[in-house]
C-alpha cells in the first residue's frame, strides 16, 4: 500500500509527463501551472467575447457525478496506454482496485466485515485517495473532449491582431464542466442555436456514458447569450426574450425553472436541466458566476463568510493574538477565494468589503 507521500510523486509524475508531452488537452485546467481562477477567466473571456461581438454563443454546465467511482477501467486503460504508460503497470494498478477489500476504520478500530471485488465480478473506478485516480482520470477526461471536438462541436474562435483561429470546446476542472458553444453565424436564429447547443450536449452526455460517467441533472444547466438591438444598442436577451421553454425543472427548494435543453441517462431517458438567465448566477469552483459580468453576489457572499466570522469571534471571544491569527489563516483565505477573477468596479468593491472590515476591527483591538 502507498503512503501518502508515494501517492503524491505518483501522480505527479505521471501528470508531468503528459504535460511535458502535450498530452493534457487545454480544456483541462486541473494542471501543473494552473488554478482554479484560470478556469473561471476563461469562462469570463469567453462571454466577454461574445459580448463585444454580439455573437450567439452559449455556455452550458455539464458536471459529471462521481467521476472517481464511475470511471470504467477499459477506456481507462485505453487513455493510460495513450499517455505512455506500460500496459503491464495499468494492469497492475486496474486488478488491485478490482479486487481490492474495503473496510471501515473508526476511532475504536477497523470492522470486521470487508467488501470489495473479485475477479469474476470486479469493481469498477479509481477509488477515493488512490494516487493515480486524478491522472487516470485526467487521460480518461483528455479521451472525451477529444472525440467531443472531433464530432464538430466547440467555440471556433478567432484572434483580433493576428485572424488566428483556435479551438476550445470546454473548461474543466477535474468534473467540473462548462461546454463552449459559438454559433456558426451571426446571424444564428435562438431556435437554431438551442438545437446545436441540444445536439452538442446529448454528444457529451454519450461520450461521459461511454467511459462510465454520468451527467447529474442537478449539476447541469444552461445560459444563452443572445442579442436584441434597442434604440441601435445591443442588449443580451432575457430569459423571457427567449423561444418557450420546452420542459420544467422543480429544484432544490421545491420551485420551479424552464429547461429548453435536456441532457441523456444510462437508462436511455433524457431528463430537463435549468436554463439560467444571463444575469443569475450560478456556482462553479466555489465562484458565483453570471454571463452579464456582474460579480456583486459572488462578494456579498464572501462578506456573509466574514461576517459569519465575526459573529463566532463575538460570541466565543479568543485572545487578541488568536483574533489575528484567525483573521489571516482562516478568514482571508475564505474570502479572497476566486476574487481575480470577479469583473467589479474598484469603488463597488471597496464599498461592499468596508462593512466587513469595520467589523472585524473592532475584534481585533482597532
Amino acid at each position: 500500500d502507498f503512503n501518502w507521500w508515494n501517492k503524491l510523486v505518483f501522480a505527479k509524475r505521471m501528470m508531468g509527463m503528459a504535460d511535458e508531452k502535450g498530452l493534457i488537452p487545454i480544456e483541462n485546467y486541473a494542471k501543473k501551472g494552473s488554478h482554479c481562477d484560470n478556469a473561471v477567466m476563461a469562462k469570463t473571456f469567453f462571454c466577454d467575447g461574445s459580448k463585444v461581438l454580439h455573437y450567439p454563443a452559449s455556455l452550458g454546465e455539464s458536471d459529471f457525478g462521481d467521476c472517481y467511482d464511475r470511471q470504467a477501467h477499459p477506456p481507462t486503460s485505453i487513455a493510460l496506454q495513450s499517455w505512455g504508460i506500460p500496459v503491464a503497470s495499468i494492469r497492475v494498478l486496474l486488478t488491485a482496485l478490482q479486487t481490492m477489500q474495503f473496510c471501515l476504520r473508526t476511532g475504536f478500530g477497523e470492522s470486521t466485515n470487508t467488501y470489495g471485488g473479485t475477479v469474476a465480478l470486479p469493481l469498477a473506478g479509481s477509488g477515493q485517495g488512490n494516487g493515480g485516480a486524478p491522472p487516470s482520470f485526467a487521460a480518461l477526461s483528455g479521451l472525451i473532449v477529444n472525440a467531443y471536438r472531433r464530432m464538430g462541436h466547440g467555440a471556433k474562435l478567432t484572434s483580433s491582431y493576428m485572424s488566428r483561429m483556435f479551438l476550445i470546446a470546454a473548461v474543466m476542472y477535474v468534473d467540473d464542466t462548462d461546454l463552449l458553444h459559438w454559433a456558426p453565424s451571426v446571424t444564428t436564429t435562438d431556435e437554431e442555436l438551442i438545437e446545436q447547443v441540444q445536439q452538442a450536449t446529448n454528444d457529451w452526455g454519450l461520450l461521459s456514458q461511454a467511459t462510465g460517467g454520468i451527467l447529474k441533472q442537478e449539476k447541469c444547466s444552461v445560459y444563452f447569450l443572445s442579442y436584441k438591438f434597442v434604440n441601435g444598442r445591443a442588449r443580451l436577451k432575457s430569459l423571457e426574450d427567449l423561444p418557450p421553454a420546452t420542459g420544467v425543472v422543480t429544484l432544490k427548494d421545491g420551485t420551479s425553472a424552464p429547461s429548453h435543453i435536456s441532457i441523456p441517462q444510462p437508462d436511455g431517458t433524457s431528463v430537463p436541466i435549468q436554463t439560467h438567465d444571463v444575469s443569475e448566477p450560478s456556482k462553479m469552483l466555489g465562484v458565483h458566476y453570471a454571463p452579464i459580468g456582474d460579480g456583486s453576489k459572488h462578494i456579498a457572499k464572501m462578506t456573509e463568510k466574514g461576517f459569519d466570522w465575526a459573529d463566532n469571534i463575538a460570541t466565543r471571544p479568543l485572545s487578541r493574538r488568536d483574533t489575528w491569527m484567525s483573521l489571516f489563516l482562516q478568514l482571508y483565505p475564505g474570502i479572497s477565494w476566486g476574487l481575480v477573477s470577479v469583473i467589479l468596479p474598484p469603488l463597488e468593491l471597496e464599498s461592499m468589503m468596508h462593512k466587513l472590515y469595520r467589523k472585524a476591527l473592532q475584534l481585533l483591538g482597532g
